[in-house]
């Protein structure tokens, strides 16, 4: 159980589980919550766009992951963050949770939940966040 009942993510009790989870001192309202929510809006269109142009903006990624982190506690920033971005770009995300260090090597609370040791790692990618 994740939360209050919540046994896994679904699209039903996403916001739930998110406003459940949120940790924003400034402004703990639905509208800051929505709005530091459209972060993981960025992160999956950057990450899509480095997949399918070659583009990457790696330290705005960093900087929304680092942001959501401090909003909603490392685990729930990492379990939305696999909930909300499509499983073809898992790989890309792993890799930028293992360059900070915080990738589990389960992520729960998921319908399915996802090993790390099942996930490969950008290689490219990631000797390029070594020289951020």
């Amino acid at each position: 159980m994740l939360i209050d009942g919540i046994e896994y993510l679904t699209r039903s009790n996403f916001k739930l589980y998110c406003a459940k989870c949120y940790k924003n001192p400034d402004n703990p309202d639905f509208e800051s919550l929505e709005s530091d929510l459209f972060n993981v809006a960025h992160i999956k269109r950057l990450i899509s766009n480095y997949s399918q142009k070659g583009e990457i903006r790696d330290r705005l990624i960093l900087n929304y992951i680092i942001t959501l982190i401090n909003l909603f506690g490392r685990d729930s920033a990492v379990r939305i963050l696999f909930f909300r971005i499509e499983e073809q770009y898992h790989y890309i995300l792993k890799t930028f949770l293992v360059y900070m260090s915080i990738m589990p090597n389960v992520v729960t609370g998921l319908k399915k939940s996802i090993k790390s040791s099942d996930l490969l790692i950008d290689e490219e990618l990631y000797e390029r966040l070594k020289f951020v």
